[in-house]
């Protein structure tokens, strides 16, 4: 028994042996594919007893290394990709400390990957921030407005003694007073207001 010219139809891939060199090639022979360039497979077709090639494998694309995702580091056996990066194969990513998620980019086909998922800042991490933002922001309102109270009350004081330290004019009184009650009010304004 034997087979004809050997397929043409696999795709990305030329026998290694020409055809018309080997014009009847008997039932068992097996026939080797190169694949195009930036494709990588070994595929074969084994002429079979019936006259008919039996195709084996095939030339996948090469990717190239995957891509970086931002705050990821990738996951992957050194030994499996020692012989590059093709289609199917992909790689997962782990998210760097203080973020969270995590990502896989998967090589396609044409070459190109697809990533599917991100690391994002940890909401724990988040979180911390927030509570250093307020407990600062109080802090400062905190501390501005107890000065100012505090000079209110040294110039109410003084006003009810005839106790004089320091000669000041009245109006340093009057300018911290109004101070005071414009500091009060746009804080509260500011806390009213969602969003603030």
């Amino acid at each position: 028994v034997t087979c004809s010219r050997p397929p043409e139809d696999i795709p990305h891939a030329t026998p290694l042996d020409n055809p018309s060199e080997h014009p009847n090639i008997t039932a068992g022979t097996v026939v080797r594919y190169q694949c195009d360039r930036t494709y990588n497979g070994t595929p074969t077709a084994t002429c079979g007893t019936d006259g008919l090639y039996i195709k084996q494998g095939r030339c996948r694309k090469e990717c190239g290394p995957p891509p970086s995702i931002p705050h990821g580091s990738p996951n992957f056996d050194n030994t499996v990709i020692s012989t590059g990066w093709f289609e199917g194969m992909g790689a997962r990513f782990s998210c760097d400390p203080g973020y969270e998620g995590g990502a896989t980019a998967l090589c396609n086909r044409d070459g190109n990957y697809t990533v599917e998922g991100y690391c994002r800042i940890a909401s724990s991490v988040e979180t911390s921030k927030l509570w250093k933002n307020i407990h600062g922001l109080t802090a400062a309102i905190g501390l501005e407005n107890g000065v100012l109270l505090a000079g209110l009350g040294f110039c109410l004081w003084r006003k009810r003694t005839s106790v004089v330290i320091a000669p000041a004019p009245e109006s340093s009184c009057n300018e911290m007073v109004a101070g005071l009650s414009s500091s009060l009010a746009s804080s509260h304004a500011g806390a009213a207001q969602p969003g603030s």
